[in-house]
């Protein structure tokens, strides 16, 4: 029986601490699950248990801890949008469909998961291969970010190396991913660098060879073993030998 669980990688320090907060029985995924066998109306467990689900992607548990969510918490706050968010989340997910989200967009346009709903909406459309409706899905995703001032350098990069796949939106992914090798400026060398090769890949996207040739060159003094980046620095040079 599967008690929690630790996602992702976790230093010594951290990953001793979560053991023993997980041997203790503290917040950990059966907790909760026994908690809201015990009282169904304890919202906050109702909460913790969804957000469980929500990691594990547990889709029609997750549908059912929204509605229980929805039903307990005043219509007007938080926790009810929170319910909402996830009842609309999971229906998505479970049938592959955009219409529960495209739907909680148009009924609560204010929603604090607005964000949330379009992030989703871009991987619901990525799955089903919806290329201009995955673009919208991002463009309006970034927007809204942005708006919130929530964007990261991560959201930034993940829309401009998105669009080079797709050869769309290329000027606009050009400014995005700019910003995005200025926001990471203090972050790691590795970071920094995958980051330069998405403006080099943006760059040679536009027929801007040179100057992508000279954005690799620094990605290349930043991982000189990157076998990647070479082979990046080549394609750029043959693209300006062949004009």
């Amino acid at each position: 029986m599967e008690v929690d669980r630790i996602f992702g990688y976790a230093p010594p320090d951290e990953f001793l601490s979560e053991m023993q907060r997980i041997a203790a029985g503290d917040s950990t995924f059966e907790s909760w699950r026994q908690q809201v066998a015990e009282d169904p109306e304890d919202l906050k467990a109702q909460l913790a248990l969804a957000a469980a689900y929500e990691s594990r992607n547990m889709f029609p548990e997750i549908v059912a801890a929204g509605r229980k969510i929805a039903g307990l918490a005043d219509p007007d706050s938080p926790e009810a949008a929170r319910g909402r968010f996830v009842i609309a989340w999971g229906q998505a997910y479970l049938d592959t469909l955009p219409e529960p989200l495209l739907e909680l967009a148009r009924q609560d346009p204010d929603s604090p998961f607005a964000h949330d709903i379009f992030e989703d909406l871009v991987m619901i459309y990525r799955a089903r291969k919806d290329t201009l409706n995955e673009v919208r899905a991002f463009e309006e995703r970034i927007r809204r970010a942005i708006e919130a001032d929530i964007i990261t350098y991560s959201m930034l990069n993940g829309y401009a190396w998105r669009m080079t796949r797709f050869d769309m939106n290329l000027e606009d992914a050009l400014e995005k991913v700019i910003l995005a090798v200025d926001m990471a400026k203090t972050a790691d060398a590795d970071v920094r660098a995958n980051i330069m090769d998405t403006h080099a890949e943006v760059l040679w996207k536009l027929g801007r060879v040179a100057e992508a040739s000279q954005v690799i060159d620094r990605c290349i003094e930043l991982d000189p073993e990157r076998e990647y980046f070479k082979e990046q620095k080549a394609k750029f040079e043959e693209a300006l030998a062949t004009g």
